[in-house]
């Protein structure tokens, strides 16, 4: 059955130049290509490993292209993204370690709390589905209209009282562009802002569960 899609120019880039634009998607594809790292971060050092075999942390590039290609199974330009993915130490060598880093396009490297990413990742199918029961229409995107009805149903089962505007101000604290509904990446992005908060007064393991 043929369905209909309407699309906005978000706020925040529909002032921006082409190039800003292309650099804002570039943004985006590397920040979902570092999430298929986290995911497959075991088996990557693994991989890693196998070359290095006197536990120097470091491996050729070449090695390092080779074990991404065939771990991730994705047919990349791996030499051309190394820049954005990975940091080079003495004589050339990567620091493979630095993939799992959180870091951006130029920007100073800054080591992701490994507890955090794990969570956010181990997890990542839960938050999907539960992404996947507010999204009614299945359009991939959460308008406020479907966010306030399932926080009615929670907050009835719950016996919570909140109100439309206390339900909408929480949906717009979510929504990070502003283009009126709520995407995947920014709903995921919620966990990890809510992750971080509590973590300043919390243990990890009471917000994650004990394993």
């Amino acid at each position: 059955m043929p369905r209909f899609y309407q699309y906005q120019v978000s706020r925040s880039t529909r002032k921006l130049t082409l190039t800003q634009r292309v650099r804002a998607a570039e943004g985006s594809a590397l920040r979902a290509l570092k999430e298929k790292l986290f995911t497959h971060r075991s088996e990557l050092i693994l991989g890693f490993q196998e070359y290095d075999h006197n536990n120097t942390g470091t491996i050729l590039v070449s090695e390092w292209a080779q074990v991404l290609e065939t771990g991730l199974r994705l047919d990349l330009p791996w030499r051309t993204l190394r820049p954005h993915l990975v940091r080079l130490a003495s004589g050339g060598r990567v620091d493979y370690q630095s993939c799992f880093e959180d870091m951006e396009p130029g920007v100073p490297q800054v080591e992701v709390t490994p507890n955090l990413a794990d969570a956010l990742f181990r997890y990542r199918k839960d938050i999907e589905i539960i992404f996947s029961i507010i999204d009614k229409d299945q359009s991939g995107l959460i308008s406020i209209e479907e966010f306030r009805h399932t926080w009615h149903l929670f907050s009835a089962h719950l016996g919570i009282k909140i109100d439309n505007r206390a339900i909408d101000d929480l949906a717009r604290s979510i929504d990070f562009n502003k283009d009126g509904s709520i995407d995947f990446n920014e709903f995921l992005e919620a966990f990890r802002v809510v992750h971080k908060l509590d973590n300043k007064d919390q243990p990890v393991n009471r917000i994650i569960g004990k394993e």
